[in-house]
């Protein structure tokens, strides 16, 4: 980043459980998960088969519905915890220092396609390339391929993202509108 101006720094907000709209559907699921993991641990304690194949497979039940009740929010309050956003006027970088450093930097004169999802409060997510709900809203450890690169529940949204967009079309970085594939 030598000779770039950085313009803002940030965290992803969302506090400490952070709740999506898919919620809606995996937390009555966890929790009817773990009711009958519940009976499945009593059926086997009543029948003192903890050493056979049904005690590890409800202990292998048990804690994947340890992870789907609480685990996801730890997880995802880790990660959020350990990401760190920076805006310059060239680049957007995003780094993440869980499990090991990731270091994802976007060329403001490379990027394509924006999504900006704006909450009341005035936290919001800028996505940077094609979003999609199964791979970029489903919970920490179930998504199922790789996730867009994003500026997640960041305070000011609406200003970093027009910032995003003014550096993005104004020269030198300015984007010709025909011949761009999508």
């Amino acid at each position: 980043m030598i000779g770039e101006r950085v313009l803002w720094t940030g965290q992803p907000g969302g506090g400490p459980v952070r709740l999506r709209a898919q919620d809606l559907v995996f937390v009555p699921f966890s929790l009817a998960w773990t009711a009958l993991i519940v009976a499945a641990l009593f059926t086997v304690t009543v029948a003192g088969a903890w050493g056979t194949s049904s005690g590890a497979a409800v202990l292998l039940m048990t804690a994947s519905a340890l992870y789907l009740v609480a685990g996801r929010f730890v997880l995802d309050a880790y990660v959020r915890r350990h990401t760190s956003y920076t805006l310059t006027d060239r680049n957007v970088v995003i780094v993440r220092e869980a499990f090991g450093t990731k270091t994802t930097t976007l060329q403001l004169d490379r990027i394509r396609q924006i999504a900006f999802r704006e909450r009341r409060n005035g936290f919001g997510t800028i996505v940077f390339g094609r979003a999609s709900w199964w791979v970029d809203e489903a919970p920490v450890g179930m998504r199922a391929g790789p996730l867009s690169p994003r500026l997640e529940e960041i305070a000011e949204a609406r200003r970093i993202y027009e910032t995003i967009q003014a550096l993005r079309l104004a020269p030198p970085f300015a984007i010709p509108l025909h011949g761009v594939p999508d």
